[in-house]
């Protein structure tokens, strides 16, 4: 409500390692901890304020989320 972000926004992704039973926790072989739950994090790039952080669930509505980075 009251930052207003810069042009330059930076949107990543970020494994946190998690090896308990999760029904949407993903294997990734080329992050180090292999197992976690996948976390997408957008940020303002001058000041690293965070703007976004959205966890991937796997499915929405029995359909594959896809081209999270995009959105």
């Amino acid at each position: 409500k009251y930052f207003v972000p810069s042009t330059d926004i930076n949107v990543g992704e970020r494994l946190a390692t998690f090896h308990e039973r999760c029904p949407f926790k993903v294997y990734m072989k080329s992050k180090p901890g292999f197992y976690g739950i996948k976390i997408w994090v957008a940020a303002d790039a001058k000041t690293s304020y965070l703007l976004n952080l959205q966890v991937y669930l796997g499915k929405v509505n029995n359909k594959r989320e896809v081209n999270q980075g995009q959105r």
